[in-house]
């Protein structure tokens, strides 16, 4: 089921607010820059964003181990939806991949199995991890008006393969 523009735009505009009484989990969204958008689209206050531009997943695994050690006494619930500035970065406004290396997924793999190793440790938190889509580096960087955004079409093909 793929999800249209529209969907999506009616998925975030729903007012959402959390059950009454106090929750069992705090919720946690652990990402890079994608995590600020989501912050700003939908303004969650009962939701923690540990999010950083740029984030790969080592350093965001690192922070996750850190946190937990000094909040030990909390339950969470995190979310995980890191890998993106792993394989893609940002030159100015525009975005290309970072490397052609499959072994950068492997990469990923390996954090998110960090996840869990780290996660194990603490029984009152709780972890899923939300899939990093498929993107489009050609349409994002004619939206921000590369002058040759054709050029980025085979950077599509090849993540999304």
């Amino acid at each position: 089921m793929s999800l249209s523009k529209p969907k999506i735009d009616n998925f975030f505009m729903r007012k959402v607010s959390p059950r009454q009484g106090s929750l069992h989990y705090i919720p946690v969204l652990l990402s890079d820059s994608k995590g600020f958008a989501i912050k700003r689209r939908i303004g969650l206050n009962f939701v923690e964003f540990w999010c950083e531009p740029g984030w790969r997943a080592a350093p965001a695994v690192d922070f996750l181990e850190k946190h937990l050690k000094t909040n030990q006494d909390k339950s969470f619930l995190i979310y995980i939806w890191i890998g993106t500035c792993d394989i893609s970065e940002k030159e100015g406004r525009f975005t290309r991949v970072r490397t052609w290396d499959n072994t950068v997924v492997d990469h990923i793999v390996s954090q998110y199995h960090r996840v869990i190793t780290i996660v194990k440790q603490y029984p009152n938190t709780k972890v899923k991890f939300i899939e990093v889509p498929c993107f489009y580096i050609f349409a994002y960087n004619k939206f921000e008006g590369h002058t040759t955004p054709d050029s980025f079409k085979v950077h599509d093909t090849e993540i999304c393969r």
